[in-house]
């Protein structure tokens, strides 16, 4: 069963400040609300102030995305973006997301061995990776139509949708990769 996402966004820039790719730009849309159903949360990070435009305008990201996703959204949402000073980063959000991790309180930081294979394109709301060539990840993400990603940028990070391309240059990555199996809870 699908449900109905829409995702509060602004455009922002960010400078990267990785070890493989310094100083890199990165235009995306930051999210700045979920509302699934009923239900709805709205936050902002502390980079909202520097990576976003004075005077930009609010959009609406409308995205159909599994149930059980969706829910897990929410419940994200509330306890890592709404509270201050909760650690998180993009693997968190992309293993929560997708199921792998029973609560929001896991905090692995992406430390968990997954199975991924190399692939090409994306896959919609499939967990993906991007990483180094010895096959490392550096970034975890929920991928969307249209070559994109919904992540978690940096630790603790904004929330965002990016094109796939761009994170891999500001990343320094150069294998996109994909969870072969979910496990069933």
């Amino acid at each position: 069963m699908s449900q109905l996402v829409n995702f509060l966004t602004v455009p922002a820039n960010a400078i990267s400040h990785t070890a493989r790719a310094k100083g890199e730009l990165l235009s995306y849309k930051m999210i700045v609300g979920v509302e699934v159903g009923k239900r709805s949360v709205r936050f902002q990070h502390p980079s909202y102030q520097t990576e976003v435009d004075h005077g930009a305008k609010e959009s609406r990201e409308r995205i159909m995305m599994p149930a059980l996703m969706a829910a897990r959204l929410i419940s994200f949402a509330n306890a890592c973006f709404v509270k201050p000073g909760v650690d998180y980063d993009g693997g968190d959000f992309a293993a929560y997301t997708s199921g792998l991790q029973a609560t929001t309180r896991h905090r692995s930081h992406s430390s968990r061995r997954l199975s991924m294979v190399e692939v090409s394109a994306v896959e919609e709301m499939a967990y993906h990776v991007i990483g180094t060539r010895s096959g490392e990840p550096v970034h975890s993400f929920i991928g969307l139509k249209g070559q994109c990603a919904l992540s978690v940028l940096g630790r603790p990070g904004t929330f965002g949708i990016s094109q796939i391309s761009d994170l891999m240059r500001v990343y320094g990555a150069v294998m996109l990769g994909q969870l072969e199996s979910i496990p069933t809870q």
